[in-house]
This record gives C-alpha cells, sequence and structure tokens, in this order.
C-alpha cells in the first residue's frame, strides 16, 4: 500500500515508478483545480490554530507518521534524487507544452476515451497530447480503473 503527501507528490510518483519499474514518463499529469492562495497555517490565530488541531488529532498523527515514513522512503531508496530529478524535468516539459489545455470531460459519461476533447484556449485541438490522454485513459481502463 501506498500513501503520499499532497504537498510531495513529485516525491510520490517517483517512488511508486521507481519500485513499479515504471518509465517516469508515464507519470506526467497536469494539475487541475489548483488553489494559489490557499491560506498557510502561520496566517490562523494561534488559539483557532490550537481548536483545529485537537480537532484532528488523530488525522494529524496519521499525516505525521506518513510524513515520516515517506521522508525515509526519500533517503533509503536508491536513486531516488537522480530519478526526481529526471521526473521534474520530465514533468516540467510535459506542462510547459500542456500549459494551453483545457481538459473537457462529459461528466453524463464518465471518463472515457470517447468523452474526451481536449482544446486549447485558441480553440485548436492539440492532437498529441489527445493521443496521450486517450491512450492513458484506454490504460486504466483496462487495468480496472487504476
Amino acid at each position: 500500500m501506498y500513501a503520499g503527501l499532497t504537498e510531495d507528490f513529485d516525491s510520490f510518483l517517483v517512488l511508486v515508478a521507481l519500485r513499479m519499474g515504471w518509465s517516469m514518463k508515464d507519470m506526467v499529469y497536469v494539475k487541475y483545480k489548483v488553489v494559489e492562495d490557499r491560506p498557510t497555517k502561520d496566517r490562523i490565530e494561534p488559539e483557532k490554530l490550537a481548536v483545529i488541531e485537537e480537532a484532528f488529532e488523530e488525522e494529524l498523527a496519521l499525516y505525521n507518521y506518513a510524513k515520516m515514513k515517506m521522508e525515509h522512503l526519500k533517503r533509503t531508496t536508491p536513486g531516488f534524487d537522480d530519478a526526481l530529478t529526471y521526473f521534474l524535468s520530465v514533468q516540467s516539459e510535459f506542462a510547459r507544452t500542456a500549459q494551453d489545455e483545457v481538459l473537457h470531460i462529459n461528466p453524463a459519461s464518465g471518463v472515457t476515451s470517447d468523452s474526451i476533447d481536449l482544446v486549447s484556449k485558441d480553440g485548436g485541438k492539440d492532437l498529441a497530447f489527445e493521443q496521450e490522454l486517450q491512450k492513458r485513459v484506454k490504460r486504466r481502463q483496462s487495468n480496472g480503473g487504476r
């Protein structure tokens, strides 16, 4: 079983890829619904933060355990640092080529290759990107949604 941390998602993907023997190029992703102006912990009043931490004590313990395990895996997985550097360069290039793309999914039919339509901001289609995404959807479907 794997558990990743949102703030260290790239490291999680690299660890999974290394463990499973997958190509880093198969792990790239498009960021979607990113909250740019999310409040940080230091912007919350100490009294309110104490109430939140008490209310979510078990969740925080689980989070801290997962964070500790993730740090351990990053330190002890052979080749992790080089793999992460490579993945970040691949991810950066993918993000640059995909930054103008908008993913439209037909909610009535679910995520299928037939319901995917990628349209750039200027209305034109990026065939290579669409083909890659459809290939990934089909691969997920053939793997039972995983």
